[in-house]
């Protein structure tokens, strides 16, 4: 063998060699390469996974919010009818309570005669239960406001009209009437002497002469104080007529009563 020929078996083991380094080399970095490829590739998957995760807890954590505040909004429309239901029913219970009073309505009216009204309605409730007042009613000679009890008569006066009797008289006149005209004169001589207590909200002017010290004119300065204010709130008030002064009143104190 020549040299030559030597030469050229080196050269080609070299090329042998150099392609076989190569080869190896391209092997190794396509192992590399594809390992590190799929290590992001399954970090991907971990990272969509976990993002799929964390979305399936915030929405269930929202629909359990949702719910919550569904059921708090739930609640809170059934308080709100309860309360209001119990409130109705007070409301209710309190206008059942109201009792019920019977007066008499007369004169000036559509319906003259007997209604029903509410305890502590006033005239003005009394004429409207009988039609409400005519046209020749002379209303402003009436205190609307006067606070009825049972058992009154109240008489609306026309206009115009000569009328000198009072226009609320209570359920006691007549009997008081009576009384006084069949009682034994012997008991009953001097005023005050009696021990009947007489509602000042509802006594005649007749009625009030028999206490002690009230005369025709002072009874009838309280009828017309009575017309004109209302009902008497304490027997104090009693004091605010003229004529009464304290004196008189502490006479008289015992024997007067407001109802």
């Amino acid at each position: 063998m020549n040299i030559e020929e030597l030469i050229q078996k080196a050269s080609k083991r070299k090329i042998i060699l150099i392609i076989s380094i190569i080869t190896i080399t391209a092997i190794i970095i396509y192992i590399i390469t594809t390992n590190n490829l799929e290590e992001e590739i399954l970090i991907s998957e971990l990272n969509e996974n976990n993002t799929a995760l964390n979305n399936i807890e915030e929405t269930n954590i929202n629909e359990n919010n949702m719910s919550t505040k569904s059921t708090n909004e739930n609640n809170l429309k059934l308080n709100n009818t309860n309360e209001t239901n119990l409130s109705t029913n007070d409301i209710n219970e309190n206008k059942q309570e109201k009792s019920k009073i019977i007066v008499h309505v007369a004169g000036a009216v559509q319906k003259s005669g007997i209604v029903e009204i509410e305890e502590g309605q006033r005239i003005i409730d009394a004429i409207e239960k009988a039609g409400g007042a005519t046209a020749q009613a002379d209303l402003a000679k009436i205190n609307l406001a006067y606070v009825l009890s049972d058992g009154q008569k109240v008489y609306i006066p026309k206009i115009n009209e000569n009328y000198t009797g009072e226009y609320v008289t209570g359920a006691s006149s007549n009997e008081a009437k009576n009384s006084a005209s069949t009682s034994n004169t012997s008991t009953s001589a001097n005023k005050g002497e009696t021990n009947k207590i007489i509602n000042i909200n509802t006594a005649s002017a007749e009625e009030l002469q028999n206490l002690q010290g009230i005369g025709e004119s002072i009874a009838k300065r309280i009828v017309e104080y009575r017309k004109e204010n209302g009902k008497f709130n304490n027997i104090e008030d009693i004091k605010n007529v003229s004529g009464i002064g304290e004196a008189k009143y502490n006479k008289i104190k015992n024997n007067i009563c407001v109802k």
